[in-house]
Formats: C-alpha cells, structure tokens, sequence
C-alpha cells in the first residue's frame, strides 16, 4: 500500500524510513478510539500499579499490535573473510566481508560516550534471548541471534531512540542485515499475523529489503471453548489426538503377534540371540509377509 520499503537503497534512506514511515505506520492516531484491554502489572508491598493499554494499528483500526516491535542487528568482524589488497593497505587497513558463521560478531561495539540507555543495543544476544529464528535471504542465511532492540511503545519515545542510534552509529561499515519483527491481530477475523522485515546491506554498499508475514487463526494457539467453529476445531483435535493414539497401539499389537509368528513366543530374545544377519533376515521377512499378506 503506502509502504516505501522498496525504495530504501543506503543507509540514508534507511534511517530516514526507520524514523518517518515506521514511525507513521507504527503508530496510528487513536484518538477517540475505544480501549482494546486494560492490563495491570502489579508489584509485591507496592501500591503503584502499571497500565498498559494494546493500541490499534492502521487507519481501519482492526489490527492490534501484540508486544513491541523488535529490532535486531546481524554484523561482521573486520578482516574476515575478505583481504584488503596491498595497492590500497596503506589507505583502508580493514575490510569488511560478507556474512557468514565465520565472520559473525558477537563483540559489543558501544561508542565511549553513548548514552546509558542505549548501551544494551550494543550488546550481542543469543537466540535464546532474542526469541527470534533464523531468516533466509538473498546473500546469507541469517540467525536468530545479534545485536537487538525493543522499540519503545510511545511515539515520542520511539522518535527519540530512532534518532540517537543513528547519531551514535548504531548502524555501520560492520552491519550485514537488520530484522524488524511484529505481531498483530485482527479482531474482524481472529487472525494472527508475523511480519518480519528483512534489510540487507551486502559487503559493496547495495540494500535490499523484503517483507514475509505468515498468518494463522486465532483458535490454533490455544483451546477455546467458544460456541461455534472455535469449540468444533477444539472437539477434532481432541477426537484426532484420541484416534491417533488407538491406531498406533493396534498397530503395535498386531506387529508384536506378527513377531511371534515368525519368531516364536519370545520374539525379542531370539532377536538377541540371533545375530545380526539373521536379525535382518528375520526383518525382511516381515517385510514380505506383510507386503503381500498384511498383518494377521
């Protein structure tokens, strides 16, 4: 629609897309609009309690944003798989290559002077900590882990943090993708939605960007005993789950005196006792006799 993802080319416009269209699309005027759910943290021997209310997204507000919007950084160490060469050594001492296993940093990069709240951004996270999974693109595939972000729930705060990571180089010669990845869901047709955003910054200064969502019913994630479909999808699981775990016990029996036929009354210790040529002769013959027969 009115995404300009497609025209992001450097990291210029990249930043500006980060701290303009994101921002815009991210955080829909909701003014008069009615509150989704109010959700209350609260804390042991203290009285003060925080609200949080979901915020609608888009200009139809049926979609609701379900967390935070997650920014993750993938990086190179310098001088790893790439070479500078000698006629330019004296020049630019470092290069930096593509992304790979081999060249991934995991080093904190945090300028000396940045600010303390932005000091975590600098900070390399495993996939455990990130709750992310890797991504396929275009030059490499990409890990769940690196260097990430929450962007803050406010606007102001949102534009605020966009601005100083761009000022204190969050983003540089070392940067080989940047992920965005959000959840939301739409309440007209109780579907869950996973957006993840892929930027690319190959090794010669070129930026690609590509978007892949992935949707699923709402009923799907968890039981739901809610008259109608809800309830019905809930009554085949079950019925699924029950008919599978018959099937396979019949199936066992019917193998177990399929063994017994063959093997006598004790099948497992004339296995051990047979050896292990004899134990796949044994096997195949099984094979046959219920290719051609079936279990009986």
């Amino acid at each position: 629609g009115n995404c300009k993802i497609a025209k992001v080319d450097d990291m210029s416009s990249f930043w500006n897309w980060m701290q303009t269209e994101l921002v815009e699309q991210a955080f829909t005027n909701n003014s008069g609009a009615p509150r989704v759910a109010e959700i209350l943290t609260e804390f042991p021997n203290n009285d003060f309690t925080l609200k949080w209310h979901p915020r609608f997204v888009g200009p139809g507000r049926s979609s609701v944003f379900l967390g935070s919007i997650r920014v993750r950084q993938l990086r190179v160490e310098k001088n790893k798989g790439c070479q500078v060469s000698q006629l330019f050594g004296h020049t630019y001492p470092d290069c930096f290559g593509p992304y790979g296993s081999g060249q991934r940093s995991t080093t904190k990069y945090a300028p000396r002077y940045v600010p303390s709240y932005l000091s975590s951004c600098y900070v390399w996270r495993n996939e455990g900590e990130t709750k992310q999974g890797a991504l396929l693109g275009d030059q490499s595939n990409y890990g769940g882990d690196g260097f990430m972000f929450d962007l803050p729930v406010y606007r102001s705060e949102a534009t605020v943090m966009l601005s100083d990571l761009r000022e204190w180089h969050w983003i540089d010669r070392a940067t080989r993708a940047i992920v965005l990845e959000l959840t939301v869901l739409n309440v007209n047709v109780d579907k869950i939605v996973n957006t993840r955003i892929l930027f690319e910054f190959g090794p010669t200064g070129s930026l690609n960007a590509k978007v892949r969502s992935k949707a699923a019913s709402i009923f799907l994630f968890t039981p739901s005993l809610k008259p109608g479909r809800d309830a019905l999808v809930f009554f085949f699981q079950i019925l699924m789950v029950i008919t599978f775990l018959l099937y396979n016990i019949m199936i066992c029996c019917v193998m177990y005196k399929t063994c017994g036929g063959f093997l006598g009354e004790r099948p497992f210790k004339t296995i051990r006792a047979a050896g292990c040529k004899k134990s796949l002769s044994f096997l195949g013959d099984m094979l046959f006799h219920y290719y051609r027969y079936g279990w009986n």
